[in-house]
């Protein structure tokens, strides 16, 4: 059992460690020469109680105006809009009806509730954002399956939820990978498999990011440059690509029982995927390549950023794009970065896809 929660805290460990168009401007004359031009700059407005450290990704509601992110030092959701008003803090730190003790999946659906997945008490919590709560049901209560960090995804009233079964836990090429789940934390059905392209990472990988895009599921591993396709009907795989020269793995395995300063010591340089997204023309894969600089300063603007984009109907590679701030959410062809962490100037960058003069 200790072995089990070690390897499941460096999994976690690793994770942490770790735009809209009009009409006339979605047409890309060359995707190939296509650049990112920043549109707009949002800082959230300073709120009671102040927020801490945010997750480096947050969800937004299909209008746009609200966004959700989790901070996870006293695992809380705070909600803004989209100007960065605060609008509320959702969930109470606890046990009680009300209480989250580890948010390990987080997102906000049709109706602007707030739907929270806290593995530590296995319960799926639903609130409103006055922060009242609608509804807690046990999830996985049956110990078969882990939720991954900060991953869940709203799928046809549903939830997707990215899983590792617990047998598989040291070896996650053997698992299911994906969960369908009702409101009330039924299980409806789990598919896939974990991309094998984890046997070669050396770092115990087994978190994954998801892209839900009409018919297709698509779904990229922590450890992994590949990104895997799924029919969202028929659960059956339909496509695997990718690959990058950017993406780097360790040179030296990565395991529970080594001392965190060698953990740090083998880990950089090292690349992780921290994000999965969609836009008109594009899938796009985030990765982040961890350096010294980061481990020292536990700052997430030391990390380095690149995008990878390939083309969303053949799935060609079209071009990889460095950035210098960490892509936070795409939503209706609007790209989020966060350009600043600090709780007192936490800045949101918004941009778009345009071609290159």
């Amino acid at each position: 059992m200790a072995a089990r929660i070690n390897s499941i805290f460096f999994i976690t460990l690793l994770v942490l460690f770790f735009g809209s168009c009009s009409p006339d401007e979605t047409d890309l004359e060359n995707p190939r020469s296509v650049s990112l031009s920043k549109v707009d700059s949002v800082v959230l407005s300073n709120s009671e109680p102040l927020f801490g450290k945010f997750v480096e990704q947050f969800r937004i509601n299909d209008a746009g105006d609200i966004w959700i992110f989790a901070e996870r030092n006293q695992n809380r959701i705070f909600a803004f809009d989209s100007l960065g008003q605060f609008i509320n803090v959702v969930g109470e730190r606890g046990k009680g009806p009300k209480g989250i003790m580890h948010v390990s999946g987080f997102e906000v659906n049709s109706e602007n509730q707030v739907i929270i997945n806290d593995a530590a008490q296995r319960m799926l919590k639903i609130f409103d954002l006055s922060g009242e709560l609608i509804q807690s049901n046990t999830i996985f209560s049956e110990g078969d399956l882990w939720a991954h960090p900060y991953a869940i995804y709203n799928f046809k009233d549903r939830l997707l939820i990215p899983v590792t079964e617990s047998e598989f836990i040291r070896e996650p090429h053997k698992s299911k990978l994906l969960a369908i789940v009702d409101y009330e934390g039924t299980i409806d059905t789990v598919f896939g498999k974990h991309d094998t392209f984890t046997t070669e990472d050396n770092s115990y990988s087994a978190e994954n990011t998801i892209l839900i895009s009409s018919n297709t599921i698509f779904t990229s591993s922590v450890g992994s440059p590949y990104i895997q396709a799924y029919n969202s009907s028929t659960y059956q795989q339909t496509d695997y690509f990718g690959g990058s020269s950017s993406f780097s793995i360790p040179s030296k395995e990565i395991h529970a029982n080594l001392p965190i300063s060698e953990i740090k010591k083998r880990a950089d340089g090292s690349s992780v995927t921290a994000g999965l997204y969609g836009a008109d023309h594009f899938i796009v894969l985030h990765i982040q390549i961890l350096t010294k600089e980061f481990f020292e300063t536990t700052d997430f603007n030391m990390k380095k950023n690149v995008l990878i984009l390939y083309d969303r109907e053949t799935k060609d590679f079209i071009k990889e794009i460095p950035v210098p701030h960490t892509l936070a959410a795409v939503h209706h062809n609007k790209l989020y970065f966060i350009e600043d962490f600090n709780a007192d100037n936490y800045t949101i960058g918004i941009y778009k896809f345009i071609n290159e003069k």
